[in-house]
């Protein structure tokens, strides 16, 4: 049987770090390894580390500091190895997202899809409060909160945080209200 895409990444990635960086002891993949797996999708999208089970960004200039620079990317987490995972939004990442919360944003959202006001997402993530739909990105698209009830624009000038990260500053980033991302869907 072939390897698949992710052991061929692994392969590659493990050329260019300690292969005890990317696989945490219970075998589980560490965080490190997440991000640059991140720059395995479709063209690679650029990242940022946010604080440990949080939607902070460590650094100073946040978002406007992702890279693609896988270098630069196993320094971050090798200085913060629990670091969460940023994906700007916008032009420089090619992805417009729609985040949708709770059961008002699925209800505005069903009301674009059956107005066919609904740009295609090509991929929908798992957030602690609904999802991320992810669209191809659009010029058109501008940040903004509450652009509909549940609903949140994220685009130039924004960012998401990615599967894989662990997060809920809603009660105070502790470890037991801790949720992770998840990716939820394809659409082919």
């Amino acid at each position: 049987m072939a390897p698949s895409l992710n052991e061929y990444a692994l392969e590659r990635h493990l050329r260019i770090t300690n292969p005890s960086k990317l696989i945490n002891p219970d075998g589980s993949l560490t965080m490190m390894y997440q991000a640059l797996m991140v720059l395995d999708e479709d063209e690679g999208y650029p990242v940022f580390p946010l604080k440990p089970r949080c939607k902070t960004p460590i650094y100073e200039g946040g978002f406007h500091i992702a890279t693609r620079d896988k270098s630069r990317i196993v320094e971050w987490w090798t200085a913060h190895p629990e670091a969460n995972i940023g994906v700007p939004t916008g032009k420089v990442s090619g992805i417009s997202v729609i985040d949708v919360d709770g059961a008002k944003g699925l209800e505005s959202i069903r009301k674009l899809k059956v107005s066919r006001q609904l740009p295609r997402a090509f991929r929908k993530h798992g957030t602690p409060h609904g999802h991320h739909l992810l669209c191809l990105y659009n010029c058109k698209f501008h940040n903004r909160n509450g652009a509909l009830p549940g609903v949140d624009i994220k685009n130039n000038g924004g960012y998401i945080v990615w599967p894989g990260s662990n997060v809920d500053c809603d009660k105070g980033c502790t470890e037991e209200h801790t949720t992770r991302y998840t990716i939820v869907d394809v659409t082919p």
